[in-house]
């Protein structure tokens, strides 16, 4: 995973340079922190757009596959900033298959949680037949 951080930091390096050169060539002065506003800002609107088209394709399927998406993203985010950390002050060892792991991990959970539902959903419609009852719309 090291490797993989170096070579993106080197990625992001060249081309923090090649772009500041380009401006500075075209004769726009502008700073660092002017480049990082129209950068930050462009790639911020294409993960937007990109985020909002996914998002609404999978409302198709409801609620519940947007945040599991949504959470999948956030824990990916966490788990390899975590072993960022790790590296940084030399606790424990940055490794890949450690943030395999722990996504693995939110998989296995939100597996039993949905076998959970799944379950209590099936009770109730059996004691809903049993018993007349309509379906509870806290289940829906």
């Amino acid at each position: 995973m090291e490797s993989v951080l170096i070579l993106a930091s080197r990625v992001i390096n060249f081309l923090h340079d090649s772009i500041l050169a380009l401006i500075q060539q075209s004769g726009t002065p502008i700073s660092d922190k002017e480049l990082h506003f129209w950068v930050f800002g462009l790639i911020g609107m294409i993960i937007f757009f990109c985020s909002h088209a996914a998002f609404k394709y999978l409302q198709r399927w409801g609620l519940g596959a947007v945040s599991f998406v949504f959470t999948g993203i956030i824990l990916a985010i966490l788990a390899v900033g975590i072993e960022i950390e790790q590296y940084i002050t030399s606790r424990g060892q940055m490794d890949t298959l450690d943030v395999l792991a722990g996504l693995a991990g939110f998989l296995a959970f939100f597996l039993a949680y949905c076998l959970l539902v799944l379950i209590v959903r099936m009770f109730l419609v059996i004691v809903g037949a049993i018993t007349g009852r309509k379906k509870d719309r806290m289940w829906r």
